[in-house]
């Protein structure tokens, strides 16, 4: 199973840290010191450089490989870089569009057109609901980091306003209305009762 790398959002100081480096050759302990890792990880990523063997009979990697290598990996650090922050984004964006009124929290029994489109205000951009039967959720996205940072925001958005979209998209029978008087008559029978 290969390990993550989450040394990539570090790499220009991991760089510095290496060409600071007193020794020329990097051993186990110093990769694993220098990229923050654990024993196994720091062994996967010396196997994946490629160490030679020194005449001490330990494994190194020589600075000028290790170099190569974290400056053939820094494209993939500024992909990674761009994707985590594409995303905070986006959760900063979903978080800001939430409608938190009171009025809306407390939505009526019969959702009109017009309270449909202020509901669904909250959710993020290129995502709509298509009520019928069933409803439809459609999400379009490009990439699926798109996809993943839209179905979050989506989830966000529901989460913090789960009661209108509950009313929104199951509109509640009569049968169920009856099951949640009996269930509130319930609770407060048993707020009210003294053991004897």
């Amino acid at each position: 199973m290969p390990f993550s790398r989450t040394w990539l959002p570090r790499i220009s100081a991991i760089l510095a840290t290496i060409q600071g480096w007193p020794a020329k050759e990097f051993d186990r302990d110093a990769v694993a010191r220098i990229f923050t890792l654990r024993r196994r990880a720091a062994l996967s990523l010396m196997k994946e450089i490629g160490p030679v063997r020194l005449r001490t009979g330990r494994w190194a990697i020589p600075r000028e490989r290790l170099l190569g290598f974290l400056h053939s990996q820094a494209k993939e650090a500024e992909i990674e870089l761009a994707r985590k922050q594409r995303f905070t984004q986006s959760l900063l964006a979903a978080d800001a569009s939430l409608l938190r009124r009171p009025s809306i929290l407390l939505a009526p029994r019969k959702v009109t057109t017009e309270q449909r489109e202020v509901y669904a205000a909250g959710l993020p951009e290129s995502v709509t609901f298509k009520l019928g039967s069933p409803n439809r959720l459609v999400v379009e996205f490009s990439t699926i980091e798109e996809l993943a940072e839209r179905l979050l925001a989506t989830g966000l958005a529901m989460n913090n306003r789960l009661s209108v979209y509950q009313d929104l998209l199951e509109p509640r029978s009569q049968q169920r209305n009856a099951e949640d008087q009996a269930a509130r008559a319930d609770m407060e029978y048993f707020r009210n009762w003294r053991p004897d």
